[in-house]
C-alpha cells in the first residue's frame, strides 16, 4: 500500500509537469502565430492537421510556406505535417529533436512533438528578422578558438585528444599491415592447394588389370564426384572440368 501511494504520487507529479510544459510550449505557439483558437491544453487537436505548424513557420520567417492547403482529407493533413518536419530539418533541427508524422497525427508521441517545438523556439533565435518571444535556453554554437600568433593555444583536453587520435591511427595502420600480410599468405597458400588438387585429378592412377569392371566403374564415379566438387568450389573451370571428365570416361 505504501509503495502504491508513492507510485501514484510520482504519476501525479509527472502529469502536472507534463501539463505545465504543454501549456508553456503551446502558449508560445499561440502567441507567435496570433491564433486565438489554439487550445494550449490539447496538442493533438490543435496541431494534427498541420495548419498551425505551417502558420508558425511563416510567423517566424515570412514567406517560408507559399501556400497552406486547408483540407479535411487525411492525406492532405499528413502532408502538411510532413512539410513542417522537412522545413525545420532544413533550418537545422536535429533528428533527435524532430518527430515523425504519425507521432502527431496518430498521437503516438506528443511529448516528442513538444520537444520539437521547444527546439524550434531555440532555433528561431538565429532566424534573421524574428524577435521572439522565445522559450527555453539559447541554442549552443560551436566555439572555435583562433590560433595564437607565433604559436598554438592547445589545452590539456585538446592535447590528450590529439595523442589519442595519433595512437588510434598507428594502431589502425599496424592492423592494416598485418591484414595485408595475412591476405598475401592466404592467397599463396590457397593457390598452391588448388594446383596440388588439380595435379591429383589430372593424373589419376591407372586401374589394375586385375580390377573387375564393377570396381572400375566405382573408381570412375568417385573421380567424377571429386571433379564436380572441385568445380563447385571454383577450383576447376567449366573447360577444365569437361577435359578431365573426358579423360576419366575415356
Amino acid at each position: 500500500e505504501k509503495y502504491n501511494k508513492k507510485k501514484m504520487g510520482h504519476q501525479r507529479a509527472f502529469t502536472q509537469k507534463w501539463a505545465e510544459r504543454q501549456e508553456e510550449i503551446m502558449g508560445w505557439v499561440k502567441t507567435v502565430t496570433g491564433d486565438s483558437s489554439i487550445n494550449t491544453k490539447d496538442v493533438h487537436a490543435s496541431l494534427h492537421d498541420g495548419l498551425v505548424l505551417l502558420a508558425l513557420l511563416n510567423a517566424i520567417k515570412p514567406g517560408t510556406i507559399k501556400t497552406i492547403k486547408k483540407s479535411k482529407i487525411k492525406f492532405m493533413q499528413m502532408e502538411n505535417v510532413s512539410i513542417f518536419i522537412k522545413k525545420v530539418r532544413e533550418w537545422g533541427m536535429k533528428d533527435v529533436d524532430n518527430f515523425s508524422t504519425i507521432d502527431l497525427y496518430e498521437a503516438k508521441d506528443l511529448n516528442q512533438v513538444l520537444q520539437c517545438l521547444e527546439a524550434l523556439s531555440r532555433l528561431s533565435r538565429n532566424i534573421s528578422g524574428f524577435n521572439g518571444p522565445y522559450i527555453g535556453v539559447k541554442e549552443a554554437t560551436e566555439n572555435i578558438r583562433a590560433p595564437v600568433k607565433g604559436g598554438s593555444r592547445i589545452g590539456l583536453f585538446e592535447r590528450n585528444a590529439m595523442e589519442t587520435q595519433k595512437k588510434l591511427d598507428n594502431f589502425k595502420a599496424s592492423n592494416e599491415k598485418a591484414s595485408g600480410m595475412q591476405k598475401d599468405y592466404s592467397h599463396t597458400h590457397t593457390r598452391g592447394k588448388k594446383e596440388e588438387e588439380k595435379k591429383t585429378v589430372a593424373t589419376p592412377p591407372k586401374p589394375s588389370s586385375s580390377s573387375t569392371s564393377s570396381s572400375s566403374d566405382d573408381d570412375k564415379y568417385a573421380k567424377l564426384e571429386k571433379l564436380h566438387s572441385l568445380k563447385e568450389r571454383g577450383i576447376l573451370t567449366e573447360t577444365e572440368f569437361a577435359n578431365e571428365k573426358k579423360k576419366i570416361l575415356g
